[in-house]
């Protein structure tokens, strides 16, 4: 019952370009609102990971906050 011609005529009766890029995309979780279940959740995924080159690197640094505690 809705007159849709303005919709399709440029995609049928015309030259006219369609742009139908993805824009934006936005990631959803379902939260149990229990931190014991969301924690170990976020912590299993979290080991799943591999360790990122910077990670790597600055593992086996020494700090400087660890070496003199006063600058804490």
């Amino acid at each position: 019952a809705v007159d849709l011609d303005w919709f399709w005529r440029g995609w049928f009766y015309g030259t006219d370009y369609v742009d139908v890029a993805i824009s934006d995309i936005t990631q959803f979780t379902v939260d149990s609102r229990d931190p014991e279940v969301e924690k170990a959740w976020q912590k299993a995924k979290d080991d799943e990971l591999e360790p990122t080159l910077s990670d790597q690197r600055n593992e086996n640094l020494e700090r400087l906050v660890d070496k003199y505690p006063a600058l804490n």
